[in-house]
């Protein structure tokens, strides 16, 4: 007898599949490694463990400012690669810059993955039911970023007004909405970096 789970792992769905769980899986296991190395480099660094326990509460709740952060810095220097007098320096630092930033985008895929799996199992919804999953998920993520980016800024005395300033109380609040924008306005930059890195390699062999 032919044995029904091997047909289907030959045939052309079962195959895209297969694809797309080994690209899962692949994605994930970038984001542990990334989150691993930073938690290893921070322990490192500060020698001590509450910076890390900090470090890794602000990652899991604090991604969407983490981003719109990086996008804006990327956006005031033209790119994410800022040259160096050290070329390694300077390689470090980008490279750094964009795995945190895939820490912090694959951070928010979790948070949409867990309330999209809480909203498919609850009375509200159920698992048919994705679009509507993803919407209700969409709004109890601007909401709960909303209240944590408005509470640590509250807490660390960081608001200076509610209205009209930099830091202001409206700022924390549109932020789960706003690193989008600030996201997308950095996107055409990222593939600056190998223009510039290559210009400082050059510029350092002539040095040489």
């Amino acid at each position: 007898m032919v044995d029904p789970n091997a047909i289907q792992a030959i045939s052309p769905v079962g195959r895209k599949v297969g694809f797309f769980k080994v690209l899962s899986f692949s994605f994930l296991s970038i984001y542990i490694f990334l989150l691993l190395v930073n938690t290893i480099y921070v322990a490192i660094d500060s020698r001590s463990i509450m910076p890390v326990i900090k470090n890794l509460g602000d990652t899991f709740l604090l991604s969407s400012q983490h981003i719109s952060d990086i996008s804006k810095e990327i956006v005031s220097n033209n790119g994410g690669y800022i040259q160096s007098p050290d070329f390694f320096t300077g390689i470090w630092n980008y490279l750094k810059m964009y795995g945190m930033m895939y820490i912090y985008l694959y951070t928010l895929y979790c948070w949409f993955k867990v309330l999209m799996w809480i909203y498919s199992h609850s009375p509200m919804s159920d698992t048919s039911k994705q679009f509507k999953n993803f919407s209700l998920a969409l709004v109890t993520f601007i909401l709960l970023q909303s209240v944590l980016l408005l509470a640590y800024a509250g807490v660390n005395k960081e608001i200076g007004c509610f209205y009209g300033c930099s830091k202001s109380a409206i700022y924390y609040l549109e932020l789960p909405v706003m690193w989008v924008y600030d996201f997308l306005v950095a996107v055409p930059l990222l593939i600056k970096p190998a223009t510039s890195i290559s210009q400082s390699m050059v510029g350092n062999s002539t040095l040489m």
